[in-house]
């Protein structure tokens, strides 16, 4: 949705093409492979970031993830309609988000580290550390 800034974020793209790299394989031998990669992904939590000419972007995935599609030709007089369920796509336009799994154990490692790389982590443990402190050193100062 937005353009990659620096620190936090660039660990996060760093993170998306570590996932890409488990897939990686796939990916070149056939593009539908690709689609695994993404569904992997989104299951896990992690981001999801589009190249251009200039600059990457995290964007936000909603199912089917990715397809290749064309619509026929409509040869004259036929019109064709843009808008018709006609279209043909080298994946299926429903996507099976269920029977999609990372690779262990680094898929799972990459979303602890996700969830971990966050602010609310360091806090939580900031406040259980200080919490411990304060009631150790009220219980020392009782003896």
């Amino acid at each position: 949705i937005g353009p990659i800034g620096a620190g936090r974020e660039k660990r996060r793209f760093l993170r998306y093409w570590r996932l890409i790299g488990l897939f990686l394989a796939g990916i070149k031998s056939q593009f539908t492979y690709a689609r695994s990669a993404l569904i992997a992904g989104w299951r896990l939590g992690l981001p999801v970031f589009l190249h251009d000419q200039w600059q990457d972007y995290e964007i936000h995935l909603v199912p089917p993830f990715l397809n290749y599609c064309y619509l026929p030709l409509a040869i004259p007089p036929q019109m064709h309609n843009p808008f018709a369920t006609t279209k043909l796509c080298a994946l299926g336009l429903e996507a099976n988000a269920t029977n999609t799994s990372a690779p262990t154990p680094w898929g799972p490692l990459l979303a602890v580290e996700e969830r971990l790389d966050k602010p609310i982590p360091l806090l939580g443990f900031a406040a259980v550390v200080f919490a411990a402190s304060a009631f150790a050193s009220a219980s020392v100062n009782k003896l």
